[in-house]
């Protein structure tokens, strides 16, 4: 995406993100989904699941 369809959808940087990072992050922002931190550890854990793993928000 342009800087402007970033701007446009409230977008103003990019950052990436640890797993102990997302597991212990409390601020106000939310991630999607809620309780990212558990898919994402299994997902490093035992890499990528046969299956698609349903998510939730």
């Amino acid at each position: 995406m342009s800087d402007d369809e970033l701007a446009a959808e409230n977008i103003d940087g990019f950052r990436w993100w640890r797993l102990r990072d997302i597991a212990a992050y409390r601020g106000p922002e939310l991630f999607s989904p809620r309780a990212l931190a558990t898919p994402l550890a299994a997902l490093i854990a035992k890499g990528v699941p046969a299956r698609p793993v349903p998510l939730g928000l």
